[in-house]
């Protein structure tokens, strides 16, 4: 390879790589809130799932999860690719940030050699992490706590209380009396009248 060849694949590398990272960017901002609504939507049916079919598993319910997920990716990728940037593009991007004065589209057009390779190579592109990784890590965390949040199943309804102690003992106690005519009879139904009163009240 002579020395041209070699100044050319030095530039078109970094135009290949430049375009990667734009268009990873685009797929991830494209990404960013159909993940969100769908993990939201998806953490509320994992937690549907699991009160009224306590007996699926865990492993089953993260692998619904990530098919979703996967194709909800594919998805993003093809709709963000209408917006992709080829390395072409993105070799204009480079000489116009380095201004290099149309030096790399005048040697793809075989106008003027190709310059020399630079040891620093200036994208004007910077990463702003926050806004494209906070969609996948709070989609990660909906889904997780969708997937082992500790919660009540149908099959767990909580049974009628049953009355206390004391008061069976009360109502056999006032048979008791009523049937040996030990009580006076209005004093009877006046008791009686307290205790259902009594059990009408809140359980609390």
């Amino acid at each position: 390879m002579n020395r041209s060849q070699t100044h050319q694949a030095f530039w078109q590398t970094q135009a290949r790589q430049v375009s990667r990272r734009v268009n990873f960017a685009w797929w991830l901002e494209t990404l960013g809130a159909p993940l969100l609504v769908c993990s939201l939507l998806g953490a509320a049916a994992v937690l549907v799932l699991r009160n009224r079919m306590p007996e699926l598993s865990p492993a089953l319910l993260a692998s619904a999860a990530g098919a979703v997920l996967v194709l909800l990716l594919g998805i993003c990728w093809w709709i963000a690719a209408r917006r992709f940037e080829k390395p072409e593009r993105s070799m204009v991007r480079l000489e116009a940030t380095m201004e290099m004065k149309n030096a790399l589209s005048a040697a793809s057009a075989g106008i003027t050699p190709w310059p020399a390779p630079v040891t620093k190579v200036e994208t004007g592109l910077r990463w702003h992490w926050p806004r494209l990784l906070l969609p996948p890590l709070a989609a990660l965390a909906l889904l997780a706590a969708g997937i082992s949040v500790p919660i009540s199943t149908a099959k767990d309804a909580p049974s009628a209380p049953q009355q206390p102690q004391a008061w069976q003992q009360l109502d056999a106690s006032l048979e008791h009396l009523a049937k040996e005519e030990l009580v006076d009879e209005k004093y009877l139904e006046e008791t009686r009248k307290k205790l259902d009163e009594l059990r009408s009240q809140k359980e609390d």
